[in-house]
């Protein structure tokens, strides 16, 4: 949240005499898109954000995103945040140019058109993601932002990706079997982690997260174990901190992802209980992890 001049707060508003204020997000809402497929999308994912943001306190950020909404429905092309005006980290700076690059390409390459709903949800969960980045003080709401992003991201690819044609061989018809109920998934599903590092920033363990949260939603599940570890380079005091701040951001993530906390448990070992045991001082790739294992 950000503090701004009235002069500022002036060139923001969106409608002719209007505050931006929880009426004003309705009005928003209600406008009926003139196009439909990828702007239509967008207007309701940025609506929803303007509506987090007005929860939150936030009148500029609520006002940013209601004007995208706006455009969008009015049928105006929006793209995605420029960045030039965030005041930025260099280091956050160059890591949302990059993304931002990589998002407009899988745009351009034709995924407003072709996945219009993950084409909007990627480019305003961007938009978020940047957002909350310039804040830098509410790191629950990075995480959910960059992992949302990254989630849309992934499942536009792979819904853009073309289909295989294979022929398919006759089956001769068998009686089917009554289907089991997937009460428990014994399966763990992992994500690693760089050294000395509690970033998720690969697709690999996006898309182990995602298969994590869909399964216990397929399962109904009612318990979910999130465990830390790391490797043994170090001192076990802080690796037993560091194990639990990346059980703390597998544990965020997956809430993010649509999962209800109240069901996680979370829990880390430290530099004990190695995947692959090494004497004390080692690093290894497949000890720096946390497991998630659905019930």
């Amino acid at each position: 949240m950000r503090i701004r001049t009235l002069a500022t707060l002036a060139g923001i508003i969106l409608l002719a005499g209007a505050c931006t204020d929880a009426r004003l997000v309705d009005d928003v809402s209600k406008i009926k898109p003139k196009e439909g497929g990828f702007k239509a999308n967008l207007q309701k994912e940025y609506v929803t954000l303007a509506k987090a943001e007005l929860d939150e306190g936030d009148i500029y950020d609520t006002g940013i995103f209601a004007r995208r909404a706006e455009a969008s429905a009015m049928g105006k092309s929006v793209d995605p945040d420029s960045l030039f005006n965030r005041d930025l980290t260099p280091k956050n700076r160059a890591l949302l140019f990059k993304e931002r690059n990589r998002l407009v390409n899988a745009l351009d390459a034709g995924g407003r058109a072709k996945q219009p709903g993950f084409a909007a949800r990627a480019q305003a969960q961007f938009d978020c993601w940047a957002q909350e980045l310039e804040e830098n003080n509410q790191p629950r709401d990075i995480q959910r932002c960059r992992i949302g992003y990254m989630v849309a991201m992934r499942e536009m690819a792979d819904a853009m990706k073309p289909a295989m044609k294979v022929a398919a061989k006759p089956k001769p018809k068998k009686k089917e079997k009554p289907k089991r109920k997937a009460a428990s998934f014994k399966m763990p599903f992992v994500v690693y982690f760089d050294f000395d590092s509690t970033t998720i920033s690969d697709m690999s363990s996006v898309r182990t997260l995602t298969n994590a949260a869909k399964a216990a939603k397929k399962g109904k599940s009612t318990r979910i174990q999130v465990m830390g570890h790391t490797d043994t380079s170090g001192n076990a005091d802080y690796n037993a901190a560091l194990a639990e701040r990346r059980a703390k951001v597998v544990d965020e993530a997956l809430i993010a992802l649509g999962i209800n906390g109240l069901i996680i448990e979370r829990s880390s070992s430290g530099e004990e209980e190695l995947e692959v045991e090494t004497g004390d001082g080692v690093r290894k790739d497949a000890n720096r992890r946390v497991v998630i294992i659905v019930h």
